[in-house]
């Protein structure tokens, strides 16, 4: 019996805080650029570090979602959908698709206390920020954080298995811009500012999509091929003793699909806090023959922030962009944990027979 369906990434887009479009937000990262300013919101008085993409930037995209001029980028849920819409055109910008495309999307944790709109409304006010339309029956959305990304991408190798012929985009899409999100976070202890702990982070926001393809014939380009999850009783806010076991069983989830290798650049979803720093810790002691020492270590969120479930998407992105671009080696190990419980990984290569963007 063959094995999943490798995937090829053949376009990618984005949007945060230092970059409009993937290309940008890539170079901005290897200048070692952050975009970090004082929130809006001062929960108990005290000023919130936080990293959002400029509110003229997604002016016009939300007034497409809202379909009002009227409309202002503090409407979470048009915020939302128009960081997704913008990432989408810029992943789609050089081959704009012929017919409602499927999207599989990752999205903030529900368990996070937010509110997101249903399914069919949150396709076409992408569709109204992006100009490509989605085929709602054939796409999926996932509200499970950091981690999300990896649940779209097995799900999108599920559909490409059973239309190896077809293109599906894949991604994530978080924002911290919401004054209830702001205090919660503070409340936690998890915010970083004025006189606030070490142990806390940057609140962001991001998007990032994958154009995804499986077809055999084609050449060139970064293959994802393959994928690891798991999900961590001893979470963040879990009951069961925090082992920092989640990355490690992942990436032994991934070894089972097929054995990667030995990684030489790692997209980590380090976010400034010691549980997913542990989780790290954990992971190269138990896969130290995948996970050299002196492994070339990236984790964008130093500069992004914690963009939530666009993070995860991040990463992917930007992993793609340095290999293709021949910025980093691989194979590359890509992972990242979401707050309650998902963790995963995928591993990367360059198909050197040929070159796609």
């Amino acid at each position: 019996m063959s094995g999943p369906v490798a995937l090829r990434i053949t376009g990618v887009g984005a949007i945060t805080s230092i970059g409009v479009g993937a290309v940008q937000t890539d170079a901005s990262l290897r200048a070692g650029l952050s975009r970090f300013h004082t929130g809006p919101w001062q929960p108990a008085g005290e000023p919130v570090t936080m990293a959002l993409v400029p509110d003229a930037v997604l002016t016009e995209a939300v007034a497409h979602v809202r379909q009002r001029p009227t409309a202002a980028p503090g409407d979470w849920s048009a915020r939302l959908a128009a960081l997704a819409g913008l990432a989408l055109a810029d992943a789609l910008f050089e081959r704009p698709p012929q017919r409602p495309l499927a999207l599989m999307l990752g999205l903030p944790d529900k368990r996070e206390g937010v509110t997101l709109p249903p399914d069919a409304a949150l396709w076409t006010a992408i569709g109204d920020a992006s100009g490509i339309a989605i085929d709602p029956g054939r796409s999926r959305s996932f509200a499970s954080g950091r981690a999300s990304v990896f649940a779209a991408l097995a799900a999108a190798r599920e559909l490409l298995q059973r239309e190896p012929g077809t293109t599906v985009v894949c991604g994530g899409v978080d924002s911290y811009a919401a004054a209830e999100r702001v205090g919660r976070e503070d409340v936690d202890g998890r915010t970083v500012g004025a006189g606030a702990p070490c142990d806390g982070r940057v609140l962001g926001e991001a998007a990032g999509m994958l154009v995804l393809e499986a077809d055999p014939q084609r050449r060139g380009g970064v293959v994802v091929s393959a994928i690891g999850r798991h999900e961590d009783p001893g979470h963040r806010f879990g009951s069961a003793p925090a082992k920092g076991e989640g990355v490690s069983e992942a990436i032994e989830a991934l070894r089972a699909e097929r054995e990667p290798g030995r990684f030489a650049t790692v997209w980590a979803g380090i976010i400034g806090e010691a549980h997913e720093a542990k989780q790290w810790g954990v992971a190269q002691l138990r896969h130290r023959e995948l996970l050299p020492e002196r492994v070339r270590l990236e984790h964008p969120a130093d500069r992004l922030g914690d963009a939530g479930a666009g993070l995860g998407a991040m990463l992917m992105v930007d992993a793609q962009l340095r290999l293709v671009a021949g910025r980093c080696e691989g194979p590359v190990l890509v992972w990242a944990v979401s707050d309650h419980g998902p963790c995963g990984c995928a591993a990367l290569h360059l198909d050197a027979t040929g070159a796609t963007r």
